[in-house]
């Protein structure tokens, strides 16, 4: 019979005999190859490819003289290692220069080969322990070293060790044969990404020498070597990589591939560069591979085709082996059609092809046409800009009577609104589709359909989410076209013209023909800027927040703090304290703008306490009487909480700034004020903190850590005083109502404050009293007056409910 069409080689004759010659001529049959003679394997030699560069001046040799080889027809070398400038050292041998260009110290080496050695020893005492019937210790050991238990009646792996010719091979087929004897530990059936690393880095370090006379390799090496290195899983992303590498080590070895292997043996000369060749020898391979519907590769075989040839752009071939594996196979998933949909969507010329396969899709698929198999065609049309066909594509997965928007210059109600464009965008947003998002509302543009600020929003967020150059410029000019946009709408409002507005936008845009990017855009709202301006603080561009801030202040925006919190953040990140303080108080008295929690973090965090690491006494002074007043002011506001993370961070910044000031009065004051009005109860962790003096559980440093272990026997001696006092009393620490806990860590927070003041409570009054009229929560914290409690309470009503 004729030879199998994956035998041949592409550019040469077949050499096929038949059986009965090679009897009579007691010859041995050439292997059959699988790989093309276009990818040859190319053996390892030590014959040099091209010539060598000519030697330095320098260094004078005798020419007449060649270099002496050893017994083994090798060339002698030295090697040389740089110890020092000027100052080199004679290595050994090849193995000691290996050894010493991978950077490692000899001392770690010889550490690794110990604890290697060790865990040799521990395999071969686990295996003792299983022959005489010590499976619980054996386990044991296993659990504890992560030793994989072995099959039983597992083969040993080997391949022959005699007749290598040189040093190099026997030393490199030795270390490979170790690494075999292991094997018996590796579960082919459920391989470990630690599987598939050693199993390459021994057969890749040992394929040159292997080289010489890969037929050696028995058929068990190369299947063991097959189902690891072929693994398919997240574990092994270089997967087709090394099946590309062992197909052409087993083509040159003679061994007869599988099928299935052929087949992924072509798939991976494709994803390797060898496009051309892979889909030649696809062609070839059909009398084998997909020549009738029962072979048990048929499917795979022309799906692979259509992926193929969609990927290389020979539309026409991958049409035909779709059509082909539909028409044999009715029950193919009709999804095959997706990679060529994909591809001639690429290509102008053949645009109204993808929209004739996307309509067979749909056919074939029926009500099985899921939302992601849209999104996959949608994808398509949009990344190629053909934003049209791709909004058909969308407006059919949301309709279910067909609505045909096509070729037409004015779209229906029901599509050209911003509600559903919005829809569509608020999807492509969030998978990741930004550009196509872009796309769609350029498109929106010329139907004269402007999207609303929350779209854009959206689509400005995400960009900058994004964390790309492009993304960040592109976010940029889309925030500051709506910035001018609104300073034209104020414009005009002065004006009295607002309904011009649209009409002058659409002027601008049609007077500019080759301006990129989108013209037609609606007003920047309080979110735009805010977008733009968390942006330029969190990257610390001073000069584009002082121009966004001008742009805001000409917007005439009614605002809230946020913008002046981001202000006054990048401030003080800039090291311009006084202008921030300066800016603040303008923004509050001049403009009227409310400060929230977030400002007073903002203001707090200011503070030369918090932001230098060398304070003098003079910055302690100044600090001293800003912390009050900022107290003071934080107190007076109308504000409330808005999340749980400023609840909790607020109180602890404001505690340790009165701590680091030595201001204990005023650190009194604020726990007794700040557990009336914000319901603050201490923490175990902050005890610790504000005792050890640090922010320990933030930075766990080695002081900081010893610091939080001695003043964690403070606070247990005085939880300990404290649990006797309890149960004198006949109560107990654990049986406490959250009110009555509160009230205990409030206790030990205090005793805290005057074990750190050094002075009894009577001896603080004085003090505390003046500081509690500074920071105006005298009648909350002294005279205790409930009408003024109930007035400065920042608790949102559904918090202070459940607080209390």
């Amino acid at each position: 019979m004729p030879p199998n069409p994956l035998s041949l080689e592409l550019r040469k004759q077949t050499g096929y005999i038949c059986q009965s010659c090679l009897s009579s001529l007691n010859t041995r049959a050439a292997p059959r190859r699988f790989l093309p003679a276009i990818i040859p394997f190319r053996p390892y030699t030590k014959q040099a490819t091209r010539p060598l560069p000519k030697s330095s001046p320098r260094i004078t040799t005798n020419p007449t003289k060649p270099p002496e080889a050893d017994e083994d027809g090798e060339v002698a070398v030295n090697y040389f290692d740089e110890v020092g400038a000027g100052r080199y050292r004679k290595l050994r041998d090849s193995e000691e220069f290996s050894k010493a260009l991978s950077g490692l110290d000899p001392d770690i080496e010889a550490m690794i080969a110990d604890l290697e050695h060790k865990l040799q020893d521990t395999a071969q005492l686990v295996k003792m322990l299983d022959k005489y019937g010590m499976k619980d210790k054996a386990d044991e050991l296993r659990q504890i070293y992560k030793l994989d238990t072995p099959n039983d009646g597992t083969q040993t792996l080997w391949i022959p060790d005699d007749g290598w010719r040189t040093p190099y091979q026997r030393k490199h087929v030795a270390q490979l044969n170790s690494f075999l004897k292991s094997t018996k530990y590796i579960n082919v059936d459920a391989v470990k990404p630690t599987d598939i690393k050693r199993t390459w880095k021994y057969y890749s370090a040992a394929r040159r020498a292997l080289s010489a006379a890969l037929d050696r390799v028995p058929a068990e090496v190369w299947e063991f070597l097959w189902k690891v290195l072929s693994w398919e899983g997240d574990g092994n992303p270089n997967r087709m990589s090394h099946i590309f590498i062992l197909v052409k080590d087993m083509n040159a070895a003679g061994v007869a591939l599988t099928v299935s292997q052929q087949l992924v043996g072509v798939e991976a000369m494709f994803l390797e560069g060898y496009q051309a060749e892979a889909i030649e020898l696809w062609k070839k391979s059909v009398s084998t591979l997909g020549s009738t519907p029962e072979d048990d590769t048929y499917r795979e075989y022309w799906e692979l085709g259509v992926r193929m040839c969609s990927l290389s752009g020979d539309l026409e071939r991958a049409e035909r082996a779709a059509n082909t594996l539909l028409n044999a196979v009715p029950e193919t998933d009709p999804r095959i059609l997706i990679p060529l949909i994909r591809a001639c969507a690429q290509k102008e010329e053949s645009i109204d092809k993808a929209w004739e396969l996307y309509h067979k899709l749909r056919e074939l698929l029926g009500e099985d046409m899921q939302i992601e198999d849209y999104d996959e065609v949608i994808g398509s049309f949009l990344s190629t800009n053909h934003t049209e066909y791709g909004l058909q594509s969308f407006v059919d997965m949301m309709f279910s009577s067909p609505v045909d928007i096509r070729g037409k210059t004015r779209l229906p109600s029901s599509v050209g609104n911003q509600y559903f464009i919005g829809k569509w965008l608020k999807r492509l947003i969030g998978a990741g589709d930004l550009e196509g998002a872009y796309n769609v509302l350029k498109y929106m543009e010329t139907r004269g359909i402007m999207g609303s600020a929350i779209q854009f929003n959206g689509l400005i967020g995400a960009w900058i989410r994004s964390g790309t150059a492009d993304g960040l410029e592109k976010a940029e000019e889309l925030g500051w076209a709506m910035i001018r946009s609104r300073l034209m709408f104020v414009e005009l409002r002065q004006r009295q013209a607002a309904v011009e507005w649209p009409l002058k936008l659409r002027v601008q845009a049609s007077d500019d023909d080759k301006a990129v990017g989108l013209r037609f855009v609606p007003k920047a709202t309080l979110e735009t800027f805010s977008i733009l301006a968390e942006n330029y603080r969190s990257r610390g561009l001073q000069d584009k927040m002082d121009e966004l801030w001008v742009a805001f202040d000409d917007a005439e925006i009614s605002t809230d703090a946020f913008m002046m919190n981001q202000m006054i953040e990048t401030y003080v990140q800039n090291a311009k304290f006084k202008t921030a303080l300066e800016f603040y108080y303008s923004m509050t008295q001049k403009h009227g703008i409310v400060p929230n929690a977030h400002t007073f973090l903002a203001l707090f965090n200011s503070l030369a306490v918090n932001r230098l690491i060398v304070k003098t006494e003079e910055h302690i002074e100044e600090d001293s009487v800003l912390s009050r007043r900022f107290f003071k002011e934080m107190v007076e506001y109308p504000w409330v909480f808005d999340g749980d993370w400023i609840h909790a961070s607020l109180p602890r910044l404001v505690l340790h700034s009165f701590l680091k000031l030595r201001d204990y009065a005023g650190m009194l004051a604020a726990s007794r004020a700040m557990r009336e009005l914000f319901w603050f109860v201490p923490t175990e962790a902050l005890l610790l903190e504000l005792a050890a003096g640090t922010k320990a559980t933030r930075n766990p440093s080695k002081r900081n850590m010893e610091l939080m272990i001695n003043s964690s026997k403070k606070i247990e001696v005085w939880l300990q005083q404290r649990h006797k006092e309890l149960q004198a009393e006949g109560r107990s620490l654990e049986n406490l109502t959250p009110e009555d806990r509160a009230h205990e860590l409030g206790l030990v927070l205090e005793k805290l404050i005057f074990f750190k003041a050094t002075v009894t409570e009577d001896q603080l009054r004085p003090l505390y009293e003046k500081a509690a009229r500074e920071m105006g929560v005298y009648d909350i914290v002294v005279e205790k007056d409930p009408e003024a409690i109930n007035r400065l309470r920042k608790l949102p009503p559904v918090k202070e409910a459940s607080a209390v």
